[in-house]
């Protein structure tokens, strides 16, 4: 039987990294989340489906993003990670977003 660690004898990630010999800043850029996400209203509406499915509306959650105050920085986020990313970012799916111009969705 395999022993499921206890979540505090679990490592952070920078520790985990560190043990291994990752000690860069490219690293901690890619484990630290962007300062605007603190401030992003879908934290705090976990009801809202923000990756809804093939056939699903997203519009409850483009509703939501409507009034977010960062909304801005959350579709440039999106725009620079391409289409792969998934969900409602910034008040747009990524099959909306995809071949439009940043220009024309930031706005």
């Amino acid at each position: 039987m395999v022993a499921i660690p206890d979540v505090d004898d679990v490592p952070d990630p920078f520790y985990s990294a560190l043990m291994i010999g990752l000690d860069s800043p490219e690293l901690a850029e890619l484990l630290a989340e962007p300062a605007w996400q603190a401030d992003a209203l879908c934290r705090e509406l976990p009801e809202i489906d923000w990756f809804p499915r093939r056939g699903q509306s997203s519009e409850p959650a483009q509703r939501a993003c409507a009034g977010c105050l960062v909304r801005r920085e959350c579709l440039e986020y999106a725009l620079a990670a391409g289409p792969d990313l998934l969900g409602v970012w910034g008040g747009s799916s990524g099959k909306q977003t995809e071949g439009s111009p940043p220009e024309r969705l930031v706005g």
